[in-house]
């Protein structure tokens, strides 16, 4: 399955992609990857699976995690299922 990755502007090259982790069918991950560059990778994660992210992830020199309270986008394509099958 190719990945869902999602580009703000044609200036901008982070990909952004959306996840599920429970296998209920919803998003609860966010990350955001910044191709050739490193220490800029990021994620949104709904960690209790309500609808709303509480923490973000700053995968930089050190990892940095914050709290947050950001409504999770609805209508975006999920890339992956944690219960998804796959061949070995």
């Amino acid at each position: 399955m190719r990945p869902s990755q999602q580009q703000r502007s044609p200036g901008d090259r982070a990909q952004i992609s959306y996840d599920d982790r429970n296998g209920d069918g919803k998003v609860d991950l966010e990350k955001h990857q910044q191709p050739g560059i490193s220490d800029a990778d990021w994620e949104l994660r709904d960690d209790d699976y309500d609808g709303r992210y509480e923490k973000n992830i700053l995968y930089g020199y050190a990892v940095t995690e914050s709290k947050v309270d950001i409504a999770i986008p609805a209508g975006v394509k999920i890339e992956k299922d944690s219960n998804e099958v796959r061949p070995r």
